[in-house]
């Protein structure tokens, strides 16, 4: 395949997924969530530390996303593109660090990039409201920079970029930056029997003098202004959750329970269909790998996260994202011959073909938006400028996005409370499952309710007297 043919392949996906940032509504619950909290910093103007609601600090993540998703809404207005904006642009800085950071010939340059944009974890998360991709930025800073003062004797500016990327990952998602590399980092030490005098060529003390800058006021901060921060996002998040799934300090989320070692079945179901080609090339050529320092490298920086996560039962398939970059850096060097790719890479489009048909079947079957797993359509014709909406029992954060915060939560307990606003007269908007209306049927039985969408689960009502 001709180097035209990749770049322009490469130029559509990139404007399909541009164009997807705007068109998918904020899922629940992690994407709206994200979003909601970007979008309470922007209105707020509280940069120092991310709410989750009004008054309510958020202390599972750091706030680089945060940030990057709060200037978005701040240019760009409360919309989906603005809060997952940032996401693209770190995925296409991604992209530039491995284009410039790896000395392949060009045509080996635009298959690496058409290698990692086609890999379907990569693609997803090139549009999604999240800190992945702000960690995997980090991650990919330190393994480049690595790679180009251990392999390339490149200019010592990459010895700085590398504590660079150590410091952003402290501002992204915390200490696991160290944990996802630095061990693996050890590990090749060791096996490929390089001396220890090669990390002079680190500049380790002003390096960590610059990690120490770029990410300690942040925490100091958000200790200050939220004490217990440090102690729920460095103990719960890191240690608790690892070990233990049914964690019940979690304030933000629930466990995700899986069977042990399902991180190699992640690895394999988003990385396909190249995932079946590096298995197939690693076993052909494992004994090579392991003669060869850059090689052997690559791997460990890959092998290194998916090991560390196989002892976790609390986790989901967006783990896998920071062994992108190795991976399809390692399966470029694994084929002198690259025309063995071209039928990998066809299958790979099959991913974002499907995006351009879900895009036409959306367009023509409005009806179908009840599909997704968001209470955007549910609210969108709200007024919610001056009546109050309530949630009744659990609101959600794509509730709670689309109406501008304005959406407020009715205790289940409670159903005087819901008695009493309908009986002051006061009008008020009312999103509550079918389920409860049922169950409350002399509530709705007056006749100021009045029923104005639905959606799969919900309703929402109008109530007003006059």
């Amino acid at each position: 395949m001709k180097v035209k043919y990749i770049q322009i392949i490469c130029g559509l996906l990139l404007v399909l997924r541009f164009f997807l940032l705007q068109f998918i509504p904020l899922l629940d619950h992690t994407e709206s969530r994200y979003g909601e909290v970007a979008r309470l910093m922007a209105e707020t103007n509280n940069y120092a530390v991310p709410q989750i609601d009004y008054g309510v600090d958020f202390w599972a993540k750091p706030p680089l996303s945060t940030w990057l998703s709060a200037i978005g809404v701040e240019i760009f207005g409360e919309t989906e593109f603005a809060v997952r904006l940032s996401s693209f642009i770190l995925g296409i800085l991604i992209l530039l660090i491995c284009f410039k950071g790896f000395q392949f010939s060009k045509k080996q340059r635009w298959i690496l990039i058409a290698l990692i944009l086609t890999i379907p974890e990569f693609y997803l998360h090139l549009g999604v409201v999240s800190t992945d991709m702000s960690l995997l930025l980090a991650v990919t800073l330190v393994i480049v920079s690595f790679y180009n003062i251990m392999f390339y004797e490149s200019h010592k500016i990459w010895g700085y970029l590398f504590f660079v990327g150590l410091g952003l990952g402290m501002l992204a998602k915390g200490p696991i930056i160290f944990i996802l590399t630095m061990p693996a980092i050890v590990v090749w030490w060791f096996f490929s029997k390089t001396k220890f005098i090669e990390i002079k060529k680190f500049p380790l003390v002003l390096g960590s003098i610059l990690t120490i800058l770029i990410a300690l006021p942040w925490y100091i901060i958000a200790e200050k202004q939220s004490p217990g921060f440090i102690d729920y996002f460095i103990i719960g998040e890191h240690f608790q959750r690892f070990f233990n799934p049914d964690w019940v300090g979690d304030k933000y989320g629930e466990p995700h329970v899986q069977p042990f070692a399902i991180i190699w079945v992640f690895f394999v179901a988003f990385f396909l269909p190249y995932s079946i080609l590096f298995i197939l090339k690693l076993v052909k050529q494992f004994r090579t790998i392991f003669e060869n320092k850059e090689t052997l490298f690559l791997l460990t920086m890959i092998i290194w996260p998916l090991f560390f996560f196989t002892f976790s039962t609390s986790l989901i398939h967006t783990y896998t994202l920071p062994v992108v970059v190795p991976f399809a850096v390692l399966l470029v060097k694994l084929l002198p011959d690259l025309k063995i790719i071209k039928t990998y890479f066809k299958v790979s489009l099959i991913l974002p073909i499907t995006a351009v048909i879900g895009i036409l079947v959306f367009t023509f079957k409005p009806e179908l938006k009840d599909t997704f797993r968001t209470e955007k359509y549910l609210v969108e014709h709200i007024n919610h400028q001056n009546i109050p909406i309530y949630h009744f029992y659990l609101k959600t954060f794509s509730g709670q996005f689309y109406t501008k915060g304005k959406l407020k939560k009715i205790v289940a307990d409670d159903i005087d409370v819901l008695i009493n606003k309908s009986k002051s007269g006061k009008e008020f908007y009312l999103i509550i499952t079918k389920y409860d209306r049922e169950a409350y049927p002399q509530i709705f039985s007056d006749k100021n309710f009045e029923e104005l969408n639905s959606n799969r689960k919900k309703l929402l009502f109008h109530f007003n007297k006059n």
